[in-house]
């Protein structure tokens, strides 16, 4: 039996039991003070069934609308995995993201889509499982529900519409608590040309934030794998050597193209960029990070973003690395749920009523 089915036979019993009393104790003194009480509980619970039925039998929703202007992108698979929990004010990495070389503790605009990222390429790069997934529909509509309360990582794969292939962002996402709610998010997007020709070349590019390497802590070299549509197709070393840079040339922009860099350096953390052609992989050195000793044995890579806001930029070959969207969003995760605090307010309220019925009732018994 629902919450909401329960509730109404109470209420339901209780109208009865009144009915019942107006005819066995109408003879009665004290009839008027039994009916006051039940029908102030009765009252009550009217209240309480106005607001506690959808909060209980309701479930917590997160919709993700993808769009390319105003024209909706169908068929474009997103998958969610469960990656931490909001502790006070922070997020909290847990499971098997516990260790991973990100910083969540100062979420700015740049870092959030950085962290976004970093964890995507994790997840690429360690082939975890995920939680939950789904296709947009003909609305651009991906919907995703009964996700408990915690950090969430959305990532999508690209869908290829006549010449153009739509990309969204990988986002980070909060379900906080009370098991209803729901959230509407727009991840940013993108679209590349996958006419023939149109964009053969790849440039991937190491960016060390450490002082110029004033604690000596920075390896001599790094590896890189090169990944074609989930499955590495490359593997490459970056190093002073090259000046931290590499180029590849003659790939299919009709495929979709990730980097993951391998074994980040201990006391490193990580955040990423990248548009359609070109890849970003910032390392920042952080003296009070704490590892388990040696190399970290997780993985960066550039692939994309969380917003709230619904950006569309057409991909062209650029010599700087600008962002995959000019537009500067709210570091704020988005969120679904609520809390049930209505309803004790509300419970204290039927209290109220019912406590009155019985204090105006007495007074009036005992002033007869």
């Amino acid at each position: 039996m629902s919450a909401y089915a329960f509730i109404r036979l109470i209420i339901l019993t209780t109208k009865t039991a009144i009915q019942f009393m107006k005819g066995k104790v109408k003879c009665m003194k004290k009839n008027k003070r039994l009916l006051a009480v039940l029908t102030s509980i009765a009252a009550a619970f009217s209240l309480f069934v106005m607001f506690v039925p959808e909060a209980m039998s309701a479930d917590n929703s997160t919709s993700l609308i993808c769009l390319s202007g105003d024209k909706p992108v169908s068929g474009m698979k997103w998958k969610i995995y469960h990656i931490g929990e909001i502790r006070g004010n922070e997020c909290v990495l847990t499971g098997a993201y516990e260790d991973y070389a990100v910083d969540l503790t100062n979420l700015t605009s740049e870092n959030i889509n950085g962290t976004a990222k970093a964890l995507e390429s994790f997840v690429l790069g360690n082939n975890l499982p995920y939680l939950a997934e789904g296709s947009t529909d003909g609305n651009g509509t991906a919907s995703f529900s009964s996700l408990d309360p915690g950090l969430y990582l959305a990532v999508s794969q690209s869908v290829k519409i006549e010449h153009e292939a739509y990309v969204a962002c990988p986002l980070l996402f909060e379900v906080k608590g009370g098991n209803s709610g729901e959230s509407t998010i727009f991840p940013k997007m993108y679209s590349t040309n996958t006419l023939a020709g149109y964009e053969e070349y790849y440039t991937l590019k190491k960016v060390w934030v450490d002082n110029d390497n004033n604690a000596q802590m920075r390896p001599e070299y790094v590896t890189v794998d090169l990944f074609k549509n989930g499955e590495i197709s490359d593997t490459i070393t970056l190093s002073e050597d090259n000046g931290w840079e590499y180029r590849w040339e003659n790939l299919d922009p009709a495929d979709e193209w990730r980097v993951v860099e391998r074994n980040i350096p201990q006391k490193y953390e990580v955040i990423v960029d990248y548009n359609s052609s070109q890849y970003l992989i910032k390392n920042t050195y952080n003296p009070s990070r704490k590892t388990t000793g040696g190399y970290e044995t997780n993985t960066a890579s550039a692939t994309t973003t969380i917003s709230t806001t619904t950006v569309t930029t057409t991909a062209t070959a650029t010599t700087t690395l600008p962002p995959a969207s000019t537009t500067v969003t709210e570091p704020k995760l988005p969120q679904t749920g609520q809390l049930w605090w209505p309803i004790v307010p509300l419970t204290t309220g039927g209290f109220v009523l019912l406590f009155t019925g019985l204090a105006m009732n007495k007074r009036k018994d005992d002033e007869e």
